[in-house]
């Protein structure tokens, strides 16, 4: 990450066996990053049709994403592929995923939802893991958390076990290497019960100059699913537009993983797009997917109630718990998407300057 928005906390970085984090070191030559250099402008044009650039307080410019519903979550859209080189990394199916998943930090404002820090340094998935009984979760590191080269991560006195509930994205271990992950993953009301039951495990190895993000055992995967875990290699494309070339065979993974240098002085992103029609839309949808959230949670918690040997209070509790929590989930989203559509409808009218403050106040953990 840039040194500007993380400072060195070297005193935070290893040796946090408390918090659950592992970094070990080995030297073997790797390549990490593909022998190209772009700067942060790319990111502000490449990203530009894809979402809106938003001046933060404290981060400078940062981006949020269109065309997602306000109950996404980041890493759901895609994959997780074991590779030798780098351990698990996240195929995404976006078309923007190659850099808001591999470089910089995700974070949550109350206003504009989840938005992206830029950031220098390429990674395999820049995640939290946790695990417990049946299931397994991952979650997006908070811009606190930086990287230090040859060193780790560096928390600078964050605990990963402080990232809200809601964030964390869980599956039942069976599905984990599923390529149709999204359909897996487990409704934010089901987090409120199962983030207490699981551990931390995050883990990212230094082996010579590539970050290896280990966090979930090869074995408890194979175990659950009975079948080994699918190895592919990584292939290094040198553009974006390579991403979306087909393999000339099947266990390959398409990377662009360029150095990323400092925008040149002065250097601002794009003005942001029209956005009346995808309002409406947005709001159908939210709508539509509410209805089938209630449904689905229904539907599961009337099949716990027939499952024989249910422990009828505790199950009640649970789910009476889980209830509350999907409720107050799909009102926190009514919240959001009427704030974001009615800033941005007033970003619209004509006579508003294209670079703003952003942000009312600085972001929310």
């Amino acid at each position: 990450m840039d040194h500007r928005t993380f400072p060195r906390a070297a005193t935070c970085v290893v040796m946090l066996a408390v918090c659950g984090i592992g970094l070990n070191y080995c030297a073997t030559p790797a390549q990490a990053q593909a022998d190209i250099d772009v700067n942060l402008s790319f990111f502000y044009d490449r990203l530009a049709p894809h979402g809106e650039w938003v001046e933060h307080p404290r981060y400078n410019w940062v981006w949020c994403p269109s065309g997602v519903p306000v109950e996404w979550r980041p890493y759901t859209d895609g994959r997780w592929v074991y590779t030798d080189d780098f351990g698990w990394v996240w195929d995404s199916d976006l078309d923007w995923g190659w850099a808001c998943f591999h470089y910089g930090r995700w974070d949550w404002d109350d206003q504009f939802g989840w938005f992206w820090v830029p950031g220098h340094v390429w990674g395999p998935a820049w995640v939290a893991w946790r695990t417990g009984p049946g299931f397994i979760g991952w979650a997006p590191l908070p811009p606190a958390v930086g990287w230090q080269p040859g060193i780790g991560l560096a928390l600078s006195g964050f605990d990963l076990d402080d990232i809200p509930f809601r964030r964390w994205c869980f599956v039942e271990e069976r599905f984990f290497d599923e390529p149709t992950l999204r359909l897996h993953v487990l409704l934010p009301a089901r987090n409120a019960t199962i983030f207490s039951q699981t551990r931390n495990i995050t883990r990212f190895d230094i082996i010579g100059a590539r970050i290896v993000n280990v966090g979930v055992p090869l074995r408890t995967v194979q175990e659950v699913t009975g079948r080994p875990v699918q190895r592919f290699q990584v292939r290094h494309v040198d553009s974006v537009a390579a991403l979306r070339l087909p393999h000339e065979r099947s266990g390959v993974v398409n990377v662009f993983s360029p150095r990323v240098l400092p925008a040149p002085a002065g250097a601002v992103p794009p003005r942001p797009g029209e956005v009346e029609r995808r309002q409406q839309v947005e709001r159908a949808q939210l709508q539509e997917r509410q209805r089938a959230e209630q449904a689905a949670v229904q539907q599961h918690h009337q099949t716990e109630r027939a499952a024989p040997g249910a422990a009828a209070g505790q199950l009640q509790q649970r789910q009476q718990a889980e209830l509350r929590a999907l409720q107050s989930e799909h009102q926190r989203q009514q919240r959001l998407l009427n704030s974001r559509q009615r800033e941005e409808s007033q970003r619209m009218e004509p006579g508003r300057p294209v670079a703003r403050g952003g942000f009312g106040r600085a972001a929310r953990r």
